[in-house]
């Protein structure tokens, strides 16, 4: 099977399981198994079925919560998102998915073209503090040039 194919199949299989398991409980007479045993299988079943997404490799939507080293972005218009790699604190590449606006575009193509030239470049999300708190993600962030010298950013 290919990766594709497990995308859908692993997520279906687990809601069939989920979908006979909780058929198999309503049969039964019993009440409080009913009670103890519904919520716990929707909840694993849930969990199960973002546990599947998380482990397949996509962009993840969270905060950059510390700097970054850049790496690559790609920007996808019509579904009105920047693709971001990134390393992380713990030198593992990792792919952010972060709404689409011309500033953040303009600082990443900026950040690309340094990168280019050999200077790597720091990510990190600093507005992004004041507008997760209104509720936005990632709605701006701060990109500038790392002091490979002095080892610490600029």
């Amino acid at each position: 099977m290919t990766l594709a194919e497990y995308q859908l199949a692993i997520p279906a299989c687990i809601l069939l399981t989920v979908c006979v398991s909780v058929w198999a409980l309503l049969t039964t007479k019993r009440v409080r198994t009913l009670i103890v045993l519904v919520p716990i299988l929707v909840t694993a079943g849930y969990g199960s079925f973002s546990s599947v997404y998380s482990i397949l490799g996509y962009p993840t939507e969270a905060h950059f919560k510390t700097e970054h080293v850049y790496l690559h972005h790609r920007v996808d218009k019509d579904a009105d998102r920047i693709y971001v790699w990134a390393l992380t604190d713990r030198r593992t590449p990792r792919a952010f998915s972060i709404p689409y606006d011309e500033e953040t575009e303009r600082k990443l193509r900026t950040a690309q073209e340094k990168s280019e030239q050999g200077i790597p470049q720091i990510i990190e999300d600093v507005e992004g503090r004041r507008h997760r708190e209104a509720g936005d993600r990632n709605k701006s962030i701060r990109v500038y040039d790392f002091d490979m010298s002095a080892g610490i950013s600029k």
